[in-house]
């Protein structure tokens, strides 16, 4: 008896050693879409791509170009309310080149539909029971399709206008009054200002995010600012450059950024690492991964008054960025 379990172990032993180990799994590539409807855009975009085996990864330059696009792939948006179709409206295939790297700059296929007076329906403001449908057809695969309830842009309600003068310096602080619709939102301050050089002068913008909020927080932080933080933050935030010889400030950013639900889960998802590395991913389309997503952004923007735009000159904290009072 011990002969013959030494004799299988033997024989087990010599087939093992015969055969390689595959670590790939091979399977028929997998549709890969990205879309990002933005209530406030004239152009709806869909991205579609797909999975791949890319076996000698650190052996070549770029991954594969057929590896890339669905080429006979068509691609269309429709727009619901309740079991009535408003619109269907395909989405014409264009190419976007890509930056150098590990992906080749061609082809990057993006669909896109322009907003005119034939496909306005898709992106009018949403009713109730209002849906957008996202539909995919690749020959020889099952029907992509997803769907989203559009989303209806924040309102600023103060300040009151474009150009109105704000002050940082109160008791609460400066507060932007805002109506939120989105599962998710951000709120955001930004400076526009001007660095003037020896020989040119460049407009530019510096952002930095206030406060995050979504629907399941019982208590979200208000969106408020002090003087004294949005001084420490545009110290912060504007890059010191020794070759300005000095900078004007122009205007005062308040931005509202939502997002639907889909979109947040998504990025909830990719936030967690689990130990085996396999990852949690998110993705609301049914015969493909990615995702299909709403989002909105508003914004408005006024100017400082007086002891403001004083502070941001020769404050301890910004006066190093050269701002001029005039």
């Amino acid at each position: 008896m011990k002969s013959y379990l030494l004799l299988f172990s033997f024989l087990g032993l010599f087939i093992s050693c015969e055969t390689d180990f595959d670590p790939i799994y091979r399977s028929a590539p997998i549709p890969v879409c990205y879309a990002f409807l933005d209530a406030e855009d004239s152009i709806a975009r869909v991205r579609l791509s797909k999975t791949f085996i890319l076996e000698d990864a650190f052996k070549q330059d770029n991954i594969p170009s057929d590896s890339l696009e669905f080429p006979d792939a068509r691609v269309w948006l429709e727009r619901w309310n309740g079991d009535y179709l408003y619109l269907r409206a395909e989405l014409m295939q264009s190419y976007q080149a890509r930056e150098p790297g590990l992906f080749p700059s061609s082809p990057n296929p993006i669909f896109i539909l322009p907003k005119d007076e034939n496909t306005a329906r898709i992106f009018d403001p949403p009713n109730q029971k209002d849906l957008i449908k996202l539909i995919i057809d690749i020959p020889g695969y099952p029907l992509v399709y997803s769907q989203l309830s559009p989303l209806r842009p924040a309102s600023i309600s103060f300040p009151r206008k474009n150009g109105e003068r704000i002050t940082f310096y109160s008791i609460e602080g400066f507060m932007p009054k805002c109506k939120v619709y989105s599962y998710y939102q951000e709120g955001w301050i930004g400076i526009e200002y001007t660095d003037h050089y020896a020989d040119s002068d460049i407009l530019r913008t510096a952002w930095w995010r206030e406060y995050h909020s979504d629907s399941s927080m019982f208590n979200p932080p208000p969106f408020k600012v002090t003087s004294e933080e949005f001084l420490m933050k545009a110290g912060i935030f504007i890059p010191d450059d020794d070759a300005v010889r000095y900078r004007t400030f122009h205007k005062v950013w308040i931005k509202i950024f939502g997002a639907d639900r889909n979109y947040y889960e998504y990025n909830l998802r990719a936030q967690v690492s689990p130990i085996d590395q396999s990852g949690l991913p998110y993705s609301n389309l049914v015969n493909a991964i990615g995702l299909f997503a709403a989002t909105s952004s508003t914004k408005k923007w006024g100017v400082l008054n007086y002891f403001m735009k004083d502070s941001l000159c020769y404050s301890q904290y910004t006066r190093h960025l050269k701002f001029t009072p005039w």
